[in-house]
């Protein structure tokens, strides 16, 4: 009796267990998400001058230029990101040509150094098969059909600039943020 009763607590500890590593798996999953500004234009994003101290300049941008990625901007910032079809990148993909786990991007130096994972396909710097290489503000980075433009600094119009005009929404980051048509509407505003 004894061994049934402990076999049955040791079977309900291993559930606990378990339900507890899923569900702290999953917040830490939010908590990596990337951190998006919407479909903003990439003409709308200017490269800044290092030396300009703004509370508006960000670091280590990623411009999606061609492919599924087109006109979406991610701020990788100073954290260890990956891009790649699996669910729980810091960019996700439908390409497939992509691997589950194309490439990392690592923080290195206040810039950024892109690291093929040993895709199939390959992971292309300025239409170059790279596995590693620092990148330069205004490099290209091609998977499969898609392109990204690093920005090593980007500067965005502030909330309250797009606020007055009609567009985007209240944050308190004040790096502008929205869809392409909450931030522009439906018409290019340039």
């Amino acid at each position: 009796m004894f061994v049934v009763e402990y076999l049955l607590i040791g079977a309900l500890a291993l559930c606990v267990v378990l339900l507890l590593s899923l569900y702290l798996r999953g917040s830490s999953y939010e908590r990596s998400s990337p951190t998006r500004t919407g479909k903003i234009p990439a003409k709308h994003l200017r490269a800044s001058d290092t030396s300009t101290a703004h509370k508006n300049l960000t670091r280590n941008w990623l411009i999606g230029v061609e492919g599924e990625v087109a006109g979406r901007t991610y701020h990788v910032g100073g954290r260890m990101a990956t891009i790649g079809r699996k669910v729980g990148n810091f960019i996700q993909v439908k390409e497939e040509d992509a691997s589950r786990v194309h490439c990392r991007l690592e923080p290195l130096d206040g810039g950024l150094k892109v690291v093929d994972m040993k895709s199939a396909n390959g992971t292309y710097l300025n239409d170059r098969r790279v596995s590693d290489s620092l990148l330069q503000h205004g490099d290209r980075i091609r998977i499969g059909s898609n392109v990204f433009e690093y920005a090593a600094y980007a500067k965005f119009e502030e909330n309250a600039a797009m606020e007055a005009k009609g567009f985007g929404r209240t944050t308190d980051d004040p790096t502008l943020i929205g869809t392409a048509d909450e931030i522009f509407g439906s018409e290019d505003t340039e």
